[in-house]
């Protein structure tokens, strides 16, 4: 069931769905599992990846969000760890709703260098100016094995002896490592077209993403039950404040409450990305924005609260996983995206793209 946002604003100010495509990769699985990596030099000339490029690059270059179609089935020459599936996430959101509804979640304090563990309602303020008390929300930050694995040796004691604990320590980092695997691999595929959208070869990022300092997140928002609370009663106030995103691209997993929006630069207004059944979404971020010296858009979101959610004390659940480049990788504009904007280059000071990330992490939290 999609919650109903036209509570959310005005009459005139009526929220309306963004109407993102759905893209279809089975092509691109397809094509995978019957060839080989290809050489730096080598063209892609299958016409259904140039179809689905064109379309992505469309996408990105003007709103820089759309939808995934999750493929029922991969191709038997595809390992089942490729592409995620409906399976895993729906096993994946019981065990974020396990880890949230626990008391040992608090135990597990946050990393910032690092970028791992707990992080607290109100801790992150993504928005300060709209967000006040900080954001509506919980979240758990996980990384790589290299990362996590001594993450989670630190608090075995702790957890393996706590009584409340509604899910195993032995199932949750493993089924956390596994669901960080898979999104790498789709990440990566999804970053291999667009290779193709700004033409250059198939697996032009593969080696700059090869040591997944990627980020994921389970994120839960807590419900508001008091129609009379000054969050209610504050217009302003949102679970997650407006704001981009740090990395290359994100693959985002929600549920059916629905709260997403996207601010529409074309029409000027925020428009709703409600969840659609067997799909995930994608957006390109600061940081791929950057690389691609603006020809793909990082556009401003957040997740916003309907008043009926307010009155009911509805919860609401998503994964994020963040792709990033290797942390050394220099993120200077792309040559063929300084070509695209007639030889203009709009950030002519290098910076490496784990710097650029901890920049952006030391202005978002709250200590």
């Amino acid at each position: 069931k999609r919650m109903n946002y036209k509570d959310l604003r005005d009459d005139e100010d009526t929220v309306v769905d963004a109407q993102l495509p759905i893209l279809d990769f089975t092509p691109l699985l397809e094509y995978l599992s019957t060839h080989q990596p290809a050489e730096e030099n080598n063209e892609v000339t299958d016409q259904k990846l140039q179809n689905l490029a064109k379309e992505l690059n469309q996408n990105f270059t003007e709103l820089g969000f759309l939808y995934v179609k999750i493929p029922k089935t991969l191709p038997n020459n595809l390992g089942s760890t490729e592409f995620v599936t409906q399976e895993l996430i729906s096993d994946i959101f019981k065990s974020s709703k396990a880890f949230f509804a626990s008391q040992f979640k608090n135990n597990l304090q946050y990393m910032s260098r690092a970028n791992v563990g707990f992080v607290c309602q109100g801790q992150e303020r993504l928005n300060p100016a709209e967000n006040k008390i900080g954001d509506l929300k919980e979240a758990f930050n996980c990384s790589r094995p290299q990362i996590m694995d001594p993450f989670w040796s630190t608090y075995n004691e702790t957890l393996s002896s706590s009584h409340d604990q509604p899910i195993s320590l032995s199932t949750f980092p493993t089924q956390t490592s596994q669901f960080f695997s898979v999104c790498s691999n789709t990440a990566s595929h999804i970053l291999q077209i667009i290779s193709l959208a700004l033409h250059l070869p198939l697996h032009f990022f593969d080696s700059k993403t090869s040591q997944h300092h990627h980020t994921l997140r389970y994120l839960y928002y807590p419900p508001i039950k008091s129609k009379n609370s000054s969050i209610h009663n504050d217009k302003t106030q949102t679970r997650a404040g407006a704001h981009t995103d740090y990395g290359a691209i994100t693959l985002l997993f929600q549920d059916s409450v629905g709260g997403l929006e996207i601010f529409d630069q074309r029409s000027g207004t925020w428009k709703a990305v409600p969840y659609i059944e067997n799909t995930f979404v994608v957006n390109t971020g600061d940081l791929m924005m950057r690389w691609t010296n603006d020809v793909f858009k990082s556009t401003r979101h957040r997740v916003v609260m309907s008043d009926e959610e307010k009155v009911y004390g509805t919860e609401r659940f998503s994964v994020a996983f963040f792709a990033h480049p290797n942390d050394e990788e220099d993120i200077s504009p792309l040559k063929v995206c300084v070509e695209r904007r007639g030889g203009v280059n709009k950030y002519p000071v290098a910076v490496a793209a784990g710097e650029y990330l901890q920049q952006r992490l030391n202005n978002t939290y709250q200590f």
